[in-house]
């Protein structure tokens, strides 16, 4: 196990531990997307954090399927022993909830629980999902360039691995300590 995998885990716990206050909640998972944001990004970058993402989940056993898209192209996929194939369909789904809202997937769904709407009021259950586990690629203009997803695990962990993958890659792991 590495220093990053302790980041991940402390970093899943930290998120579990959260009260059931949707709205900080959810102003939390903002402050994620804002904080997170690349300079620039390739499909050279998206294969590094794809491999970051598997890395950890290999590390530590995870039974996941890792997606990331750039644009509409898909420019990484692993899954890892365990891993089924509805973990495939699932990121997918929740990769496409994200390219819609431009929110990560667990703040949609804390969004939905908040007002009590589904983004599948809209949006077939079939092809969109809200659960954590995607998360949207930003430059800092603000422009979506892509989104990263993970499928396997509790909805939290599955957020705090895309995150905590991103955060390292942009050597941002400071902006997993919660402003709640």
């Amino acid at each position: 196990m590495t220093s990053l995998d302790d980041t991940y885990l402390a970093f899943a716990a930290k998120l579990d531990g959260l009260s059931g206050d949707d709205d900080a909640f959810l102003a939390e998972l903002h402050r994620q997307e804002a904080a997170l944001r690349f300079a620039s990004f390739s499909l050279e970058d998206a294969w590094t954090l794809g491999q970051t993402a598997r890395g950890i989940a290999a590390r530590l056993s995870l039974p996941v399927a890792v997606i990331l898209f750039v644009g509409h192209q898909r420019a990484f996929h692993s899954s890892l022993p365990g891993a089924a194939p509805e973990n495939d369909a699932w990121a997918g789904r929740k990769i496409k909830a994200v390219e819609h809202v431009l929110h990560s997937s667990l703040a949609i769904a804390t969004s939905n629980a908040i007002t009590g709407d589904s983004i599948n009021d809209r949006l077939p259950a079939a092809d969109y999902a809200a659960a954590g586990g995607a998360f949207p690629l930003f430059v800092e203009s603000g422009i979506h360039i892509g989104s990263l997803g993970v499928s396997g695990l509790p909805s939290i962990h599955d957020h705090a691995l895309v995150v905590t993958a991103v955060a390292d890659f942009l050597g941002r792991t400071d902006a997993l300590e919660l402003g709640l």
